[in-house]
């Protein structure tokens, strides 16, 4: 069975601090624009990585800790964190919202038409939604044999 960990946060300002997308098992891809800029999302095995380049923006949400972490979100109880981040590249101001809740069928089935979806063995849902008309991309992690989710929501 799949074990929970912390889940840690990594918010980059600069290209140069960029994680590696080799670091990653990426299940699903895809390019969008939001709020004027181009957008690369990936599905990855320990969760989800968002990267706007041409802005200087790099988010990463996952169980799997590497150097230098914005944050880390314990997993043992629901708990929400809040961020703003100002890029190098142009100064854009990004802010991220990332929540740990009990599992809810009702707020899963909102991300039931997400641009990106996986199920991965036993269950596990990720489900990533881009609404470029309110510049917003949400994503939803669940984890059904901890009765857990996890939630992000990312303003440019």
């Amino acid at each position: 069975m799949y074990q929970l960990s912390n889940t840690y946060i990594y918010l980059r300002s600069d290209p140069d601090e960029f994680l590696s997308k080799s670091e990653f098992k990426i299940f699903q891809s895809g390019e969008f624009t939001v709020a004027g800029e181009q957008i690369s999302i990936d599905i990855v095995g320990e969760s989800h990585l968002i990267t706007a380049s041409n802005i200087g923006y790099q988010e990463a949400v996952i169980h799997k800790e590497f150097a230098s972490a914005t944050a880390m979100l314990n997993t043992d109880s629901a708990s929400t964190l809040n961020f703003t981040v100002k890029t190098k590249e142009k100064g854009n101001v990004i802010g991220v919202s990332i929540s740990l809740e009990p599992y809810d069928e009702a707020r899963v089935k909102l991300f039931d038409n997400a641009q990106l979806r996986h199920v991965f063995k036993g269950g596990g849902l990720t489900a990533i939604m881009v609404l470029p008309e309110e510049d917003i991309i949400k994503t939803l992690h669940t984890y059904p044999e901890y009765d857990k989710m996890l939630l992000t929501e990312t303003r440019f």
